[in-house]
């Protein structure tokens, strides 16, 4: 009885071996995963069920779409999304020109190369909060820029300096989210030009294509997937960001994240019930950014397809 519990033992101890073997990624990681889905997917789920106007606590306690009705009809809500999506486009396609540039000459380029490669990682190495000082005292009008073009006498005084900070046209947030992506795409970019076969351009020269033409018609359609992606990557990111828009942006129209910010703020203030509006807002902001994701999901899976085609 005892030599049949011993034997019986063994195979269990071998599943479980196998089990964790296939999983140890998973199992090292549950510690911390238990953590933030329990923070996350409870916070988001409380989002969700207030947004719905189930908030007990000041005695809404009926689901509704009540909220989100109101949102899309209402004139601040429209111009606060039409600006998170004109600066998430406007910083991402701006990023996305620069690093495609940056990628294809640093790959030409020969003894100067690790120049290149120091300077487009740089910003991926400094914080947010850096940057914005940056932008702050470099775009400010009192700031360094504005002060050069005074001592160049290009403007009569630092007060002539174009307002590029706290205006509705969004250009200091702008230039801070593309002086962040710029290393981000680049490094992205660059990892798929390197794997294009460098036969299919002495092909196009072959053909009398121009350096131009070339890129047009054979680099840019082999970058398209990386550029899509990492661009996607870019926008999901600059379109939920916080801490630039809340810091750089003008007071209105603002972000999404601040617009939900300072409905929030109100609402903790002066009546509780209207907790759930802003809690809608930073909803659909979470559905546009998970959307975009799969956007970047599938543009990856086409990255695949194309990498094992060649």
């Amino acid at each position: 009885m005892v030599r049949s519990e011993g034997v019986a033992a063994v195979p269990r101890r071998r599943s479980w071996k196998r089990f964790v073997d296939r999983n140890y990624v998973l199992l090292m990681l549950l510690p911390s995963l238990v953590i933030m889905i329990g923070l996350f997917g409870g916070g988001l789920f409380s989002a969700v069920m207030q947004s719905l106007g189930y908030f007990p606590l000041v005695g809404l306690t009926k689901l509704t779409l009540r909220y989100y009705v109101e949102l899309v009809t209402d004139s601040g809500f429209l111009r606060s999304l039409w600006f998170t999506f004109y600066v998430a486009a406007a910083s991402t396609l701006i990023a996305s020109v620069i690093s495609t540039f940056v990628a294809v000459n640093m790959k030409r380029a020969t003894g100067g190369k690790w120049r290149l490669m120091m300077i487009y990682k740089l910003p991926l190495a400094v914080p947010y909060m850096i940057v914005i000082v940056m932008a702050i005292v470099t775009l400010s009008g009192g700031g360094i820029l504005a002060r050069v073009l005074y001592a160049l006498r290009i403007i009569q005084s630092t007060q002539d300096f174009p307002s590029l900070l706290y205006t509705s046209s969004g250009a200091g947030v702008i230039w801070v989210y593309v002086w962040k992506f710029v290393g981000f795409m680049t490094l992205s970019i660059y990892s798929v030009y390197v794997g294009i076969n460098a036969n299919l351009f002495d092909v196009a020269r072959t053909l009398g294509a121009s350096t131009w033409r070339t890129f047009w018609h054979v680099t840019f359609p082999l970058l398209l997937p990386g550029i899509v992606s990492s661009s996607l990557i870019c926008f999901a990111f600059s379109f939920g960001s916080f801490e630039v828009p809340l810091v750089l942006g003008p007071s209105f129209p603002n972000t999404l994240p601040v617009f939900a910010y300072v409905d929030y703020m109100n609402a903790a203030k002066y009546s509780l019930a209207d907790v759930p509006l802003p809690m809608a807002t930073m909803v659909l902001t979470s559905v546009i950014s998970v959307l975009v994701m799969l956007m970047y999901r599938n543009a990856s899976e086409r990255l695949k397809v194309i990498k094992g085609g060649r």
